[in-house]
């Protein structure tokens, strides 16, 4: 927005970046060949100046976290003085663990979910890691784990996942139940800024517990797997 303020100098305006974007872009960089790697490189420079410009004729500008402050002021030092933390939080109530919510994972599994718009890049390259280098490991340790992958418009490297093991919902009416019934919450993000908002609402819905409920969902799948054994089934 701050394209339709050119005259903050007169006026006093206060500005949250949220996230210093130009570091993502310069992220992006090194996870792409060229011509990408130049053009996410260039692209992060133009926007840093960008950035800087804008902090310049702020009367203050806020960043998520103490740590992209810090970013920033080594980047901007001339508008170090004018630059703080507002942090990013969550609706307590609404992700709360206290509301009745039906389950939508099956009976047999174990289940283990990311949440997030699947067409953003961050997040395929998220779900597209962990499937490939995490996942494998965890199911031959807990053949019963599922990874749900829930998020609107999937990326078609993320729709290229679903599988047995991989479930990509896209839309979903709420998110809610499939944090509060989740074995574990994950977010193997490994680029991103900032606090990301999914893994408050995980925690909103107590997803820090996941390890000792993902043990005991294997106990209880391992149960069940001796008793259909037994069954001849």
């Amino acid at each position: 927005m701050a394209d339709y303020l050119p005259d903050m100098a007169r006026l006093p305006t206060l500005v949250d970046f949220v996230d210093m974007d130009s570091a993502k872009w310069r992220q992006y960089a090194t996870m792409h060949r060229w011509p990408l790697s130049w053009l996410y490189r260039r692209e992060g420079e133009r926007l840093l100046s960008f950035e800087r410009d804008v902090a310049a004729r702020a009367r203050h500008a806020f960043f998520v976290t103490e740590a992209e402050c810090d970013l920033f002021r080594s980047a901007a030092p001339e508008c170090a003085g004018r630059v703080d933390a507002m942090c990013n939080g969550v609706d307590a109530e609404f992700f709360s663990p206290d509301h009745a919510l039906a389950s939508p994972y099956r009976d047999d599994e174990i289940p283990i979910v990311f949440t997030g718009a699947t067409d953003y890049w961050p997040n395929v390259d998220a779900v597209v890691w962990f499937a490939g280098e995490v996942l494998p490991r965890l199911r031959a340790r807990h053949p019963a784990v599922r990874f749900y992958i829930v998020g609107r418009s999937p990326d078609p490297a993320v729709q290229a996942l679903a599988s047995e093991g991989i479930v990509v919902t896209g839309t979903v009416d709420d998110v809610r139940p499939y944090l509060a019934h989740a074995a574990v919450v994950v977010a193997p993000l490994r680029i991103a800024r900032g606090i990301q908002n999914k893994v408050l609402r995980s925690d909103g819905h107590g997803a820090a517990r996941g390890r000792r409920r993902l043990r005991r969902a294997d106990r209880r799948h391992a149960g069940r797997g001796i008793a259909r054994r037994g069954n001849g089934r």
